[in-house]
């Protein structure tokens, strides 16, 4: 299995919204969220529920979306 999530809110997304716009992260932010298709980044508390969901052996059918 293999988790692969959108941008994740973390310490880490801010430094690369830092590094493609210098001195204007929050336009790279919006930019970047305008492009996820619920509208906002994930959150990490919210992928690890997502894990926890996907690994009991009744969603073993899952593969994928």
């Amino acid at each position: 299995m293999s988790v692969h999530p959108s941008p994740v809110n973390t310490g880490m997304m801010r430094s690369v919204e830092e590094g493609l716009n210098p001195g204007k992260s929050e336009d790279a932010k919006t930019a970047i969220t305008e492009q996820i298709s619920i509208g906002r980044f994930g959150g990490a508390v919210e992928i690890a529920k997502l894990v926890l969901f996907l690994t009991p052996d009744e969603s073993e059918l899952i593969s994928g979306s």
